[in-house]
């Protein structure tokens, strides 16, 4: 069973098969045309700069132009714009992170022993002969008296 959309607007699918006489075997759409000439201009720019001018460095660049206007496509569509997806992409990037950066092994073992000896700091014990020595955080039989 297939349901049609009720809105005739979404019922155009805006998509070049190519000549009449010879079509393409893909359906793109007129924004995936645009999207991938733009994208392919910005990888030859890129590759001129950093590769030189060749064969290779062409196939290579319409390959990937390909291919990523096939992944941008996928996230778009009637409901979700390309603008929708650039700022979806901005705030990805920009948004705020979790710190994660970890200190060092010493150093955190240094802070953790200085938080410790904090909470737990023992009153001072007076040291007369037969008496023990209070541990940190433990007393004596003869404390407790």
């Amino acid at each position: 069973m297939r349901i049609e959309p009720d809105d005739e607007v979404y019922r155009v699918n805006a998509v070049w098969l190519g000549p009449e006489q010879f079509p393409f075997p893909w359906r793109a759409t007129y924004r995936a045309y645009g999207m991938g000439l733009v994208l392919l201009l910005v990888g030859l720019a890129v590759a001129r700069q950093l590769y030189g001018v060749t064969l290779w460095s062409f196939a290579f660049t319409l390959l990937a132009a390909i291919k990523l206007t096939q992944v941008i496509n996928r996230r778009m569509g009637y409901e979700r714009p390309f603008s929708a997806v650039l700022a979806m992409a901005a705030h990805e990037v920009t948004g705020p992170r979790q710190n994660t950066r970890t200190r060092g092994l010493s150093a955190a073992a240094r802070a953790l022993l200085r938080e410790q000896s904090r909470e737990a700091v023992p009153e001072p014990v007076p040291h007369g002969p037969g008496r023990r020595r209070a541990r940190l955080g433990r007393t004596s039989r003869e404390d407790k008296r």
